[in-house]
């Protein structure tokens, strides 16, 4: 006996359905976004605030340019993707390039980073403090669990959202596939925030 027979003894005719239209989702390029503000500049490219032509919700929009990146841009965009695991990790919407540029498309934190923050208010309170360094760790111990070492770990990579939540940005200089023993050698990251054994190092 066929399989076919066997579920459908009856001739083993199966009624098919009538197939339904389905929309496809707009491609998403360039020319989907306004920018309205340069939200800030790396070594990587210019991170823009924007909004979809279809939307209304801003996001933030990092451009980079190809010509001497293009492994940077494959892993960062791996590394948004990934961290939409973690809600303490910057997420990403979309990613997409022109002849020259790529562009990733990432949620907007409203409340700037934890340098401006800080700039602006103060010294925080030791309540604060406890707060954004426990969301921090969290962060860091998914990437950690993942393999992942960010190796960039600053003030301007800490932003917060309007809501006061932390998010840890920027994966330029990450590494990935650091499990067991594996170590990774090189000086990278920002001097300013390296450890002295690392900045002083040749």
């Amino acid at each position: 006996m066929s399989i076919c027979n066997f579920f459908f003894p009856e001739g083993g005719n199966i009624q098919k359905r009538p197939c339904l239209e389905e929309k496809r989702p707009l491609q998403l390029r360039v020319t989907s976004y306004s920018t309205h503000a340069v939200l800030g500049h790396g070594g990587f490219g210019t991170v823009m605030l924007a909004t979809c032509s279809n939307k209304s919700q801003p996001v933030a929009m990092k451009v980079i340019h190809k010509a001497e990146n293009r492994r940077s841009i494959a892993k960062e965009v791996r590394l948004l993707r990934m961290a939409s695991g973690c809600p303490f990790l910057c997420h990403a919407h979309a990613a997409f390039q022109t002849k020259l540029a790529a562009c990733i498309v990432m949620e907007y934190a409203s409340g700037n980073s934890l340098e401006k923050f800080i700039k602006r208010t103060g010294k925080l309170k030791m309540d604060a403090i406890t707060f954004y360094t426990a969301e921090i760790i969290c962060g860091l111990q998914f990437l950690h669990a993942n393999g992942i070492v960010h190796r960039d770990i600053k003030l301007d990579n800490i932003l917060l959202t309007g809501e006061g939540h932390i998010k840890i940005a920027d994966f330029g200089v990450a590494v990935e596939g650091m499990f067991g023993q594996k170590k990774v050698v090189g000086k990278a990251g920002t001097v300013q925030y390296m450890a002295p054994e690392v900045s002083c190092s040749e």
